[in-house]
């Protein structure tokens, strides 16, 4: 048999012997079979997320019960349950597959309004086909409770039934305990007029957090996230306009050491800068939003992203010694990659000076800048030749400058402290 899901109501339509039941949303499921025989056990299959998962249960009275621990998809169409039993005078031999296709509709006759959010207001009902809100003397958290996990909003913060115009309300009656999942489960409405309404505040009342970032010089489209050492990095921490204020932590993880930086929110935002990727901001990240709405404290969470922090390796020297891939070399010809290529580089002497040998020299770990030069070589050749905007203060040297395809005779050469 084939169950629907509408307003509360279930309607059935006969398949064959074999039926699979679905209560209404609380993840229990049955099979049966009205077989003259003495079954043996059900299976039951339910597709999950590509796969196939599987239950055993012993039959009694030709009848088996699975306390899955699934949920059937709100608004899924087609979603398919299977069972198969088979007898006790022959246990090895199952029947052949029994299959139901339900279909489920989102109990979605409940919503709050005139909140800055879906998950705060007065509580409206429709029922017969007419939207009206809803009074009751008695109301309290238990019944909030029910609205709260019926609009996927959380647990419930406070309710309250506040004054209001004369107006048209379902008056509700409840026999809720709280653990519901829908309010017209546990409770019957009826037509009248009322001057109070109810009114329910739940806890997932912002909108979830963003993450993301930024890069100087990054590898996308990776997990995770690639940034270079030693250029700046930042990571965007952002929410959806929905009230002003709040604040962002910005919650890191490392191996070897973790924290959390804090940052007022400017137009639903925050940017947490590093000006200079080291290893050791090498970790997971994750942002929480933080606000207080009507008096209470409400937070949001982000998902969490994965950095990983290498050296940029495009900038060395070359003394022209041949040694170990690991080593740093401190005194030697120029040589950038860029575009996948290493090429020895050149600039106009009026723009090459020591600040910007000081950057490259900072870049390697080689200390100061002793001297910089550009010297002439006997063949004009390709090169990078290199642009500048660089003050000396930079971390890394294309971080403040830019190069392009050139031919010349003449390359930098630069000697480091170290």
């Amino acid at each position: 048999m084939v169950r629907r899901l509408v307003e509360g109501t279930w309607r059935w339509r006969q398949l064959d012997d074999l039926r699979v039941r679905v209560e209404g949303f609380r993840d229990m499921s049955s099979c049966r079979t009205n077989s003259p025989f003495k079954v043996h056990s059900f299976v039951l299959e339910v597709p999950l997320s590509n796969n196939i998962s599987k239950w055993t249960q012993p039959a009694v009275d030709n009848e088996a019960r699975f306390f899955t621990p699934i949920r059937p998809p709100i608004k899924h169409n087609g979603f398919s349950y299977s069972c198969q039993y088979n007898f006790e005078f022959k246990p090895e031999t199952f029947s052949k597959k029994g299959l139901n296709v339900l279909t489920f509709i989102e109990p979605s006759y409940a919503r709050l309004v005139g909140g800055e959010s879906r998950c705060m207001g007065s509580l409206e009902l429709e029922h017969e086909g007419e939207w009206r809100a809803v009074s009751q003397k008695l109301w309290g958290q238990t019944e909030a409770a029910v609205v709260c996990r019926q609009l996927d909003c959380g647990p419930v913060i406070s309710t309250d039934t506040q004054r209001s115009e004369l107006q048209p309300v379902w008056r509700f009656f409840s026999d809720c305990d709280g653990s519901e999942t829908a309010l017209l489960s546990c409770g019957s409405v009826r037509k009248g007029k009322s001057a109070s309404n109810v009114h329910v505040l739940c806890s997932d009342l912002l909108h979830p957090a963003n993450i993301s970032v930024a890069a100087e010089k990054t590898s996308t489209g990776v997990n995770p996230t690639v940034v270079y050492s030693p250029y700046s990095f930042y990571i965007i921490c952002s929410v959806l306009p929905q009230f002003s204020g709040g604040h962002f932590s910005l919650v890191f993880t490392g191996v070897k050491n973790s924290g959390t930086l804090k940052q007022i929110a400017a137009n639903h935002s925050a940017v947490f800068t590093f000006t200079s990727a080291e290893k050791s901001h090498s970790g997971n990240y994750s942002c929480i939003y933080h606000n207080s709405v009507h008096g209470h404290s409400f937070s949001s969470h982000s998902k969490e992203i994965s950095i990983a922090v290498e050296d940029a390796e495009d900038v060395l020297l070359d003394d022209g010694v041949a040694r170990d891939s690991d080593s740093t070399v401190c005194s030697g010809t120029l040589l950038v990659k860029d575009q996948s290529q290493t090429m020895m580089v050149t600039a106009q002497k009026k723009n090459w000076d020591m600040s910007r040998a000081a950057v490259v020299c900072r870049q390697l770990g080689c200390g100061s800048a002793v001297s910089t030069s550009i010297v002439q070589i006997p063949t004009v050749r390709p090169m990078w030749r290199f642009f500048s905007d660089c003050d000396g203060s930079e971390a890394a040297l294309l971080q403040c400058g830019h190069v392009q395809k050139w031919f010349a005779s003449d390359v930098i050469k630069v000697v480091c402290e170290g």
